[in-house]
């Protein structure tokens, strides 16, 4: 609970998952959100089912929220943080990767 995140770095996540992803399904969906730290480092992961019809991740603005988030993550952990991401069974996953850093508080 006390570790640096960078303001509104997951945000741009659910926003992509509910809108390339649960907003394309007829029957909904639900996003899954896990978080931990190991080894000094956070990792932060987003889940969200996909439609596995052609034509996925044809919606405008796909990737630009992923290249922002891996833009702001180097300038803050330079060389030290990523984004990853993964496609299969339905299901797209974003997980970020960064160092732990606790809060400091005056």
């Amino acid at each position: 609970m006390d570790a640096q995140v960078p303001c509104l770095i997951v945000q741009p996540l659910l926003e992509n998952a509910v809108y390339h992803g649960i907003e394309m399904l007829a029957q909904g969906g639900h996003v899954h959100i896990k978080g931990r730290c190991a080894e000094q480092m956070i990792e932060l992961e987003v889940r969200n089912p996909i439609p596995l019809a052609a034509g996925y991740g044809e919606r405008e603005g796909n990737r630009m929220a992923l290249e922002n988030i891996r833009q702001r993550l180097e300038l803050a952990w330079p060389g030290r943080a990523r984004v990853e991401t993964q496609q299969g069974d339905g299901e797209f996953c974003a997980r970020l990767i960064f160092p732990y850093a606790a809060h400091i508080e005056d």
